[in-house]
């Protein structure tokens, strides 16, 4: 495996696993359960799953785009 191969694996791994994050953390919202913490979210959207991270938010149910 190449460079360019093992970075495109890690993009899309990072991507999935912010955008299941970010879906459980709605979840767990809606039945009033522990949250996942805003640094936990932030920090996976920095280290590369901000796609995963903006489709979660925008997708079928809003996540965290209320307020600022």
């Amino acid at each position: 495996m190449n460079i360019y191969s093992l970075l495109m694996l890690y993009v899309l791994s990072i991507n999935i696993i912010t955008y299941v994050v970010f879906r459980l953390d709605k979840r767990k919202a809606k039945q009033h359960a522990d949250r996942i913490s805003e640094q936990t979210l932030f920090m996976l959207s920095f280290l590369g799953g901000s796609i995963g991270a903006l489709l979660a938010m925008f997708g079928k149910e809003k996540h965290k785009t209320k307020k600022w």
